[in-house]
């Protein structure tokens, strides 16, 4: 697998490795995002979010080295904004009970930074990962580029259950009951669940910690400022 700690890739010459590893934070936030909408409004959240959600399968079964996947700014939108999102207000109010509870897109991506660690730290598991993506890329050969195909979606939604779900601690979505039964809707929540894994890990290995996370969040606002203006600068550039 993987060594942590990459220098920057001169492919991506315009971020430094802070920037890249702010995006791949948010790429697992996006996945996180994803996860939650999936299981409160089922398959009608690809009418909004579809580009968003095929990012992140393509870049998860992209044959690129690790530390390069999940870097292009205007593709993490959705993620970036939830990052921010959750850092500047990670509890949400419920009017009914005026309490407050923990934002549950937050609570998605901190669990899969945590899983992340307790599935590649077992040699076992992550060799099961490193010999199943190039199956997978190889179905999503076949099936004509379809990532949405759902023999592509059962794959990886099994080789998420092969591997963090065969893990004592388990990451409990909530949601509406007719979309965490819906066979099809199930197999979207765990592939995007893989994706935020692989995000994750590609975070881990581009330096991220969770007391960095936790700790250093002033950075990672300012990466995300930062990251907003090269966005909005090649938005003004494309013609």
């Amino acid at each position: 697998m993987l060594e942590p700690s990459i220098p920057p890739s001169s492919a991506m010459d315009e971020l430094n490795l802070s920037q890249q590893r702010t995006l791949a934070l948010a790429a697992v936030f996006q996945a996180a995002k994803l996860v939650h909408l999936f299981a409160t409004q089922g398959a009608a959240a690809l009418l909004i979010h579809g580009e968003a959600y095929d990012y992140l399968l393509a870049e998860t079964l992209s044959t690129r080295p690790l530390a390069k996947r999940f870097q292009q700014i205007t593709a993490l939108r959705s993620g970036l904004s939830s990052l921010e999102r959750c850092l500047v207000q990670p509890y949400q109010s419920v009017p009914e009970t005026k309490q407050l509870r923990k934002n549950p897109i937050l609570m998605y991506a901190t669990s899969l930074l945590v899983i992340e660690r307790k599935v590649f730290g077992r040699d076992s598991l992550a060799r099961v990962i490193d010999k199943q993506l190039p199956t997978l890329q190889h179905r999503r050969q076949f099936f004509a580029e379809d990532l949405r195909h759902s023999a592509l979606l059962a794959g990886m939604a099994s080789l998420y259950l092969e591997t963090a779900g065969t893990l004592n601690m388990r990451l409990n979505v909530r949601g509406q009951q007719t979309e965490l039964t819906n066979a099809a809707n199930i197999d979207r929540i765990r592939a995007c669940l893989l994706t935020g894994l692989q995000a994750a890990h590609t975070w881990h290995a581009l330096g991220g910690r969770r007391w960095r996370f936790v700790l250093g969040r002033r950075q990672v606002m300012l990466d995300l400022r930062e990251l907003a203006m090269l966005d909005r600068a090649k938005t003004i550039k494309t013609p």
